[in-house]
C-alpha cells in the first residue's frame, strides 16, 4: 500500500481488498477494518497480512494506528510488515 495516502486510505484499501465498501466516516471505517480483519481469521481461517512499502513516510500517529489495529484482542494474529 502507498503510505502517502494516510491511515484512512490504508484502511480503505484493506476494506476493499477484503470485499467490503469503505465507510464514509473515519471512526466507522476503523471499526469496519478491524471487524473484516478479524473475520478473515475467525470465519475463513486465513491469516491477514498487511504489507506497507515505504513505511518511513508514515506519520507516527499512522504507525500507532496500524499497531493498534493489528495488536488488539482478537486481532493479534494479524501480521504487519513494513519496508523502510
Amino acid at each position: 500500500s502507498d503510505p502517502t495516502i494516510g491511515m484512512r486510505g490504508i484502511q480503505s484499501r484493506i476494506v476493499t481488498a477484503l470485499g467490503g465498501t469503505p465507510a464514509f466516516y473515519s471512526g466507522v471505517l476503523a471499526t469496519q477494518t478491524a471487524r473484516l480483519l478479524a473475520g478473515e481469521l475467525d470465519e475463513r481461517a486465513r491469516l491477514p497480512v498487511i504489507v506497507i512499502d515505504e513505511a518511513h513516510l508514515l506519520a507516527n500517529t499512522d504507525l500507532e494506528s496500524l499497531r493498534m489495529l493489528t495488536n488488539t484482542g482478537a486481532y493479534q494474529a494479524t501480521h504487519l510488515a513494513v519496508q523502510p
